[in-house]
């Protein structure tokens, strides 16, 4: 199984569900799809189901893990501007 078991179980079912139609449309026209649409189509489900088989979805965030927050060295306290307070 891949990183996440429910991308990895869809993309095999994706990916079965491409070759039964691939079969269907054999039987249907007698071979392999013959014009470029049919391989399209074809192509386009087996590039999908290899891509949710292979993704790592599982317990993954787009957030950098936290570090420690670390003290500034050298800070002075903030004071008021005293220019704003003559207004």
């Amino acid at each position: 199984m891949g990183a996440s078991n429910k991308t990895t179980i869809i993309g095999y079912i994706i990916i079965a569900l491409d070759m039964i139609k691939l079969a269907g449309d054999s039987i249907q026209q007698g071979g392999v799809p013959t014009d470029l649409n049919g391989w399209i189509v074809f192509a386009a489900g087996l590039a999908t189901g290899i891509g949710l088989i292979l993704s790592k979805d599982f317990n993954v965030s787009n957030a950098p893990k936290p570090t420690a927050a670390t003290q500034v060295s050298g800070a002075n306290e903030a004071t008021p501007n005293p220019s704003a307070a003559e207004k």
